[in-house]
């Protein structure tokens, strides 16, 4: 009983050690916070490029390796973070998801919008809490991956190529396992497999996908276009269904809309490190599954509709190439 009890009390703050800590300390390092939408898509990246370093040298995929090698990823980025806060001094963040700010009014005008947003958020969240991982494929391909990882402590059976290897892992994939990795994670800060573990990861993505399209929406045609393309993006079956069945597609979604963006970011503050922060967007899309490749290329056609220096193309491209190599 006990054991359970303290499984349960230290898994939130595991979860969120892996998940929003190491994406969270990049943005100090470069200057530009990003929030929460930069820590966990940044968290995404490095937490699979760390569990892929650990199995190319042969280290146990096991709670403590992977929690020592998070936690000397945080202190490195953190040294860095503050030595460039000393030099730069302190940025503001991009607030927390749904902050209100000056915008009180919009509760009350576009309420009824706004109630849409919090259904479809909301119904999200129901379904990922009942029926966690309700798609066809998670059963044999996404959590089962996640599933494999733990009761092998590695990855060496992914992806399957030799008879042996299909012991493990019957399917012909070759998508690297970000998804699975973030279910990885969740299921050694539980302490145990279990699918309800994986439902903070499913909503996270959800409520900063909500929050990317309030955004996006509100740069370009203010408050009232926000609360409007909330209520439209809820009433959307496919968008809902498709991030809580729990496969690649809300993460995808996310890493697509959140590289637009930070390119309109960009274009506000071209001094800042925003074009790093959408490479590591487009980066982690193409982590979360192959199409996403072409996220770095319709990044790149968006930096050409802006006649984007030379320098920016770099700034965009390398990083990118670099998270999804």
């Amino acid at each position: 009983m006990f054991p359970d009890l303290l499984r349960s009390l230290l898994f939130p703050p595991l979860l969120a050690c892996g998940l929003l800590a190491p994406g969270w300390l990049p943005g100090r390092a470069l200057g530009t916070p990003s929030g929460a939408i930069g820590s966990l898509i940044g968290s995404a990246a490095l937490l699979l490029n760390l569990l892929l370093a650990f199995d190319a040298i042969g280290v146990p995929l096991r709670l403590g390796n992977v929690a020592a090698g998070i936690a000397a990823l945080c202190l490195v980025l953190g040294g860095v973070a503050v030595a460039q806060q000393r030099r730069a001094g302190a940025t503001a963040t991009d607030g927390p998801p749904f902050a209100a700010k000056r915008s009180g009014f919009i509760w009350v005008k576009h309420q009824g919008l706004l109630v849409a947003a919090a259904l479809g958020l909301g119904a999200i969240t129901l379904r990922a809490t009942l029926n966690p991982l309700s798609g066809f494929d998670v059963i044999f391909r996404w959590d089962f991956l996640a599933r494999q990882m733990v009761r092998a402590g590695s990855l060496r059976f992914y992806p399957a190529v030799s008879d042996n290897d299909f012991l493990y892992y019957g399917w012909c994939d070759g998508i690297a396992p970000l998804v699975s990795s973030l279910y990885f994670w969740s299921y050694l800060s539980l302490g145990r497999i279990a699918a309800w573990a994986t439902t903070p990861v499913v909503v996270a993505q959800a409520l900063l996908l909500f929050w990317v399209v309030w955004k996006l929406a509100t740069r370009r045609g203010g408050p009232a276009a926000g609360a409007a393309a909330c209520g439209v993006f809820a009433t959307s079956s496919v968008s809902l269904w498709g991030v809580a069945m729990g496969q690649e597609t809300g993460l995808t979604a996310l890493c697509l809309a959140a590289m637009f963006l930070f390119l309109d970011r960009h274009a506000d503050a071209p001094r800042d490190r925003w074009l790093v922060w959408a490479s590591i967007a487009a980066g982690t899309g193409a982590l979360a599954r192959e199409y996403g490749l072409a996220f770095i290329a319709l990044g790149g056609l968006a930096l050409a509709g802006r006649r984007t220096a030379i320098r920016g193309w770099l700034e965009f491209g390398l990083p990118a190439v670099a998270v999804a190599l």
